[in-house]
């Protein structure tokens, strides 16, 4: 009998422990959905896999609805205020942007001047070289024709 006793006693307390496991796993569970369960009703998804059933629940979930919302509009209002100019904030980007178009200007048209003079510079001395050239062709031709117009006189 003492040993039915004690076989008695390590069966419930084998059972006990299994039944705690599975208590420990369910609270486990209960702690995973409820998590599922207010991610998807804060992102206003709301897939309906799980919902509460309880009087308390469902006005835990309004509030868990609500107050979602109320992130997500405050997520989104800050990245937009990050990303506004203000009117005078925007008018000086402007005034940099002209300023650094005018110095772009500025720069293209004095590389565009110093080729140009560049080019006129090569050109004059290449007009004056064949203008001396022609000089002295024509010197030479006009004193040859004064020659041989000389030697036909005589």
């Amino acid at each position: 009998m003492m040993m039915n006793m004690k076989i008695i006693k390590i069966k419930i307390i084998v059972e006990l422990e299994i039944e705690v496991k599975k208590v420990l796993k369910l609270i486990k569970w209960i702690y995973i959905n409820c998590f599922w369960n207010v991610l998807v009703t804060m992102t206003t998804v709301g897939y309906g896999d799980i919902y509460p059933e309880t009087t308390l629940g469902r006005i835990v979930g309004c509030a868990i609805a609500t107050s979602g919302n109320i992130v997500v509009a405050l997520i989104i209002t800050f990245f937009q205020e990050q990303t506004y100019l203000e009117i005078e904030e925007k008018n000086a980007l402007e005034f940099m942007q002209r300023v650094n178009e005018k110095e772009e200007i500025m720069k293209d048209s004095a590389k565009y001047f110093k080729a140009n003079m560049l080019y006129m510079i090569q050109r004059s001395a290449s007009l004056v070289s064949i203008m001396s050239f022609g000089r002295l062709t024509s010197v030479k031709f006009s004193t040859s024709c004064s020659g041989m117009a000389s030697m036909k006189s005589n």
